[in-house]
């Protein structure tokens, strides 16, 4: 037990103390799956996080809302005004504006946690079920102990920026930085938003990829969103269409740059398994194709890259070639719809840059590799405003589809 500035303070508390001031407030099970990590509480180990909170309550350094609307819940655990206030004393939080994110300060020391007006700190009162949904999902980030997954909360995603002189804001709920910097926005989604504020909020996101565009500044990977546990039992695939056609019919040229994916909580530990390891997991789809499709009786195969990731392939048999569509592709994803586009549009020009003479074009093709799950489809876009040449041309993707999957053995040996 230790006395900072008059309060007696246990290594557990301290802990706590801080985790309420990254994550805004959480309830008592959350605290408890944060401090444990990566394998959680055991019954004896929930019940002190349960005490300790008592204790920081008498102590005035915490207060707690009732969770309304959900039985199960609990209560909402947030620092005071004195609470933050000694938090911010225990990370030696100085003024200015710093960049939020959670692991870098928590793990390896370094100030990221701006010295914000206590106002600004507290949790969203009237938005508490998407405040926990986000938790949950920075929870299963803080359980990936294979990488570090670092992450900012919406106070410090947000993001302003200027078009056509005017003032605009982007406001994602999170941020994750992958250890080799690629960037995703985190969107929390219960369902909440129809399909024209969809439309809008994908708006608002090419607007501000417009912005970094004229600014010379990267662009993130992609948006991740996360959406409710029900969702996997009731609705998944529906709402996945929603959100991918708004993103679709908004998000312009970039659809084949920015990445739409989608997970619920519990899954998303293995979209991310994914996300981390493509590069690797593109090295690999080269190797299955071309074992593919040499098996086929194809006698040679030459793969092509668009922006560094497996986009097509030459596949020659005789004096003949076909050019394959390859891709390697998680399960909910949008950029292969866009890029199956690309492919058709483009296909002139990919003829142009082999040394094809002597050997007659055949056709196109489509092979998709996976990991262990086959990628989910959209199969009609009539009814939408996406790119005309995507609701024409897209159906011709499953004339000649072929999927491959990776042998666990790869897998494994990823990590």
């Amino acid at each position: 037990m230790s006395t900072i500035l008059d309060n007696r303070l246990s290594p557990s508390s301290m802990s706590i103390i801080k985790l309420l001031l990254f994550y805004r407030g959480l309830n008592g099970k959350q605290v408890a799956e944060m401090h444990y990590v990566p394998y959680g509480p055991s019954n004896a180990q929930e019940k002190s996080i349960y005490n300790n909170l008592a204790k920081l309550k008498k102590q005035k350094i915490v207060a707690s809302r009732k969770i309304e609307g959900d039985g199960n819940a609990g209560s909402l655990y947030y620092l005071t005004a004195k609470g933050y206030e000694l938090a911010k004393d225990l990370l030696n939080i100085e003024e200015g504006n710093n960049i939020g994110f959670v692991l870098m300060n928590e793990l390896k020391g370094t100030p990221t946690q701006a010295d914000l007006p206590y106002d600004l700190y507290k949790p969203p009162f009237q938005q508490i079920q998407h405040h926990l949904l986000l938790n949950d999902f920075f929870i299963q980030l803080r359980k990936i102990n294979e990488v570090m997954i670092d992450h900012r909360g919406p106070i410090y995603s947000a993001r302003d920026y200027t078009i056509n002189g005017r003032n605009q804001k982007l406001r994602a709920d999170a941020e994750i930085l992958l250890p080799d910097h690629r960037s995703y926005f985190i969107e929390v989604d219960r369902s909440s938003e129809n399909h024209s504020q969809l439309r809008g909020k994908f708006k608002n996101y090419k607007a501000y990829l417009d912005w970094l565009k004229n600014h010379n500044k990267a662009l993130p990977t992609g948006i991740i969103v996360v959406v409710e546990e029900k969702r996997k039992m009731y609705g998944f695939n529906r709402r996945w269409a929603n959100i991918l056609t708004a993103f679709l019919e908004e998000i312009g040229e970039y659809a084949t740059s920015v990445n739409l994916l989608m997970a619920t909580v519990s899954d998303i530990k293995k979209t991310l398994w994914v996300e981390v390891h493509r590069r690797k997991m593109n090295k690999i789809a080269k190797m299955m194709i071309k074992e593919h499709f040499e098996a086929k009786g194809f006698h040679k195969v030459v793969t092509a890259e668009y922006k560094k990731e497996l986009f097509l392939s030459y596949v020659f048999h005789n004096n003949a070639y076909k050019l394959i569509f390859t891709r390697f592709a998680n399960k909910y994803e949008s950029i292969n719809y866009a890029l199956y586009k690309k492919f058709l549009t483009d296909l002139y020009n990919y003829q142009q840059k082999m040394p094809l003479n002597g050997f007659s074009f055949t056709g196109t093709s489509q092979c998709i590799v996976y990991d262990d799950t086959e990628p989910y489809w959209l199969k009609d876009f009539s009814a939408t405003d996406v790119d005309e040449q995507l609701k024409t041309r897209f159906p011709s993707f499953f004339k000649e589809l072929e999927t491959v999957k990776i042998p666990d053995y790869y897998l494994e040996n990823l990590g």
